[in-house]
């Protein structure tokens, strides 16, 4: 299955997942709102991102922007996904922000570019040849640094149709993209007490 079949199936199941659980951690494929929330938190704690510009990568239906709000942190921010229902939700309900396809930003660059679950669904052969292509994007388009999260192979369990990464794999391949940048993967975050399974990692990407 091509690139191009692979995204459109992966759409189909997230706008599926939209239209039946609507603006919720289960309508962008998280187990609730807690544990979604916590992943934001951690990505944004790459550094003080007030005033800055960003791109929230694979975005939802705005649930990142919802956040920063809450914590009354200012950003010029962009959202891309490729479900349509997402970024019309987006556009709806926040006026000030804008969301987009991927093709309509691709001369522009941001300060800090977030993707948060992005990586998590199985694409096949095609899985890690994706999450190398998407970060090598992000990274010449982000002038101060990319956070990520991505499931662990070392998850006591794997769940069906997700995508499981070896950490090292991805020190190994960012540090071929610029040895000098500031590498940072977290995983203290995760605790039974706080209703999570010990499968997910965070990388700080800075230049």
């Amino acid at each position: 299955m091509g690139n191009k079949d692979r995204n459109q199936e992966i759409a189909e199941v997230y706008r599926s997942l939209f239209i039946q659980h609507g603006a919720s951690a289960h309508g962008v494929r998280w187990d609730d709102e807690f544990q979604q929330m916590v992943r934001l938190k951690i990505l944004l704690e790459i550094a003080d991102i007030s005033n800055t510009k960003i791109l929230d990568f694979g975005c939802g239906y705005g649930q990142m922007l919802n956040y920063l709000k809450q914590q009354n942190i200012n950003v010029d921010y962009t959202g891309i996904d490729l479900v349509d229902e997402y970024l019309a939700f987006g556009r709806q309900n926040y006026p000030e922000a804008r969301f987009c396809q991927q093709q309509d930003i691709e001369n522009e660059t941001f300060d800090y570019i977030f993707l948060s679950g992005l990586f998590t669904a199985d694409r096949g052969d095609d899985c890690r040849k994706f999450w190398q292509d998407t970060i090598c994007w992000c990274f010449s388009r982000a002038s101060k640094g990319i956070a990520f999260n991505m499931w662990s192979k070392y998850a006591e369990f794997h769940m069906e149709k997700r995508y499981y990464e070896d950490p090292g794999e991805v020190f190994r391949f960012v540090k071929q993209l610029d040895i000098r940048c500031n590498l940072t993967i977290r995983n203290d975050y995760i605790t039974p007490e706080d209703r999570f399974s010990p499968h997910d990692f965070t990388v700080y990407l800075q230049k």
